[in-house]
């Protein structure tokens, strides 16, 4: 399944948000802790081998909302 094939989340209540321009040495585990510290829940992080991006899966309207918010700094977040 490619992301195009990936119905809309207002139809599912599934959301996916492409992220980029992540450290080389992210793991995904760091990325859902911290995403975590800020009350979002996540379902899945995929972050593409030998890359800087991938994405993150996430339940619910609000919970994907929450992400959106939490995400502006993270790459600052994710190096200190």
């Amino acid at each position: 399944m490619t992301m195009r094939d990936v119905p809309p989340g207002n139809e599912t209540g599934i959301y996916y948000i492409p992220i980029g321009g992540l450290p080389f040495s992210t793991v995904w585990q760091l990325l859902k802790d911290w995403l975590r510290k800020g009350g979002c829940n996540v379902d899945h992080i995929q972050i593409f081998q030998k890359s800087t991006s991938g994405w993150i899966r996430l339940v619910g309207k609000e919970n994907f909302e929450r992400t959106l918010r939490r995400r502006s700094p993270m790459h600052v977040s994710l190096l200190s």
